[in-house]
């Protein structure tokens, strides 16, 4: 007869004075009563589960920071994500690093996606470092009151200041307490999952620091792009789905608004491509002397005060704009130009600028018009 035909319930032992019952922690389930359960409890389905550590990284400036907003906001609007669902959920942003401007993004998110219930975040430094700190002990509290059912820590480097990364006990410190912020969580309620942001190494594949982050993350989410490219998003591991390439996003300027200087107010957000490319001109690859024109265009639009907003063509929103003479100048003072004996630029040097922003425009790089430029 096998011996493993009880139930957890028939098991019950009595222990202690109180009477106290408790299940058995190491009872163990038979090969044939082994269940589904998990499989089919998600977040993000496929790649978000109760319980789960998730892990973003890449290098500065690839839009980790931007891919994890756009999931809190998904999550918590319970629309799909990168062609996958969700469940609508209470999701907590815990922005370590750069909070005052994280906020303004998220501003910006909403702007571009709308309003949403069940999105919060903190915006403040904080040190994690110690388990006995007042920050953590506060941190907790304030989980145990939301009763968040994802919460985003970004970035880890942020939250635990002056941790030795390549360190094992520092990086073990480190996922344990990121873990337990999960342990908040209400009495037979499924456990949150925790999405840390990270860096990643100059070279290779895993995120930064002690291996030992990697070998405990459930999930972990390279992010590859800058500039103008596509970002690329790439699963190193994923215990609920397969690994490898998972999808791309792209970067988008939102426009706020005007500062006290009359400037435009703009912050990035994620958008998928699979809605945001077919809006643009498809073209070829750029080379490197086009990349470069279009980084000194880029500046050129940064510089405070010299672009306008205008409306280029018929039945087009305003946009910021600069005129074909703002851009002769502004490239010739980069040093893009070799000026005649009269100050002017050359016959050739106006052909190179002309071919330049026509080959940048039959790439769905910028918009064009006898007058205006502007960036798309």
């Amino acid at each position: 007869m096998d011996g493993y035909q009880k139930t957890p319930e028939e098991l019950l032992e009595e222990v202690g004075a109180t009477g106290t019952r408790h299940t058995p922690k190491f009872w163990a389930r038979s090969f044939n009563d082994c269940r589904l359960d998990h499989a089919s409890s998600y977040y993000v389905k496929g790649i978000l589960a109760p319980g789960d550590l998730a892990l973003i990284f890449g290098q500065p400036g690839c839009g980790k920071s931007l891919l994890g907003p756009l999931m809190a906001y998904a999550l918590a609007d319970g629309r799909r994500v990168f062609g996958r669902r969700t469940r609508k959920c209470r999701v907590l942003y815990i922005a370590a690093e750069a909070g005052a401007d994280m906020e303004v993004r998220l501003v910006a998110l909403r702007k571009r996606y709308g309003a949403v219930n069940g999105l919060h975040m903190i915006a403040v430094p904080m040190d994690l470092q110690n388990l006995d700190c007042r920050d953590l002990k506060e941190l907790r509290a304030e989980i145990k009151r939301l009763q968040p059912d994802v919460i985003f820590v970004d970035t880890i480097a942020a939250a635990f200041p002056g941790m030795e990364e390549n360190e094992a006990r520092d990086m073990g410190k480190a996922v344990r307490t990121l873990r337990s912020l999960a342990d908040e969580a209400e009495r037979g309620a499924p456990k949150p999952a925790v999405v840390a942001i990270h860096h990643a190494p100059k070279e290779g594949l895993t995120p930064r620091g002690h291996g030992l982050l990697n070998g405990d993350c459930d999930v972990t989410m390279r992010v590859e792009g800058q500039d103008d490219q596509p970002r690329r998003v790439t699963f190193g591991k994923n215990r609920n789905g397969p690994s490898g390439h998972a999808f791309d996003f792209g970067i988008c300027l939102e426009e706020l608004g005007i500062d006290e200087d009359g400037d435009a107010i703009r912050r990035p957000v994620a958008v998928e491509l699979d809605q945001e490319e077919a809006k643009k001109p498809k073209g070829k690859p750029l080379n490197e002397s086009q990349a470069g024109w279009l980084r000194d265009l880029h500046n050129l639009f940064a510089e405070p005060g010299l672009a306008s907003t205008r409306v280029p063509l018929p039945d087009m929103r305003g946009v910021l704009t600069l005129t074909r003479d703002q851009v002769r100048v502004g490239l010739r003072g980069v040093g893009k130009f070799e000026l005649d004996q009269d100050g002017n630029l050359t016959a050739k040097d106006r052909d190179r600028m002309r071919e330049a922003l026509n080959a940048l425009k039959d790439r769905g790089k910028i918009g064009l018009t006898a007058d205006l430029v502007w960036l798309l």
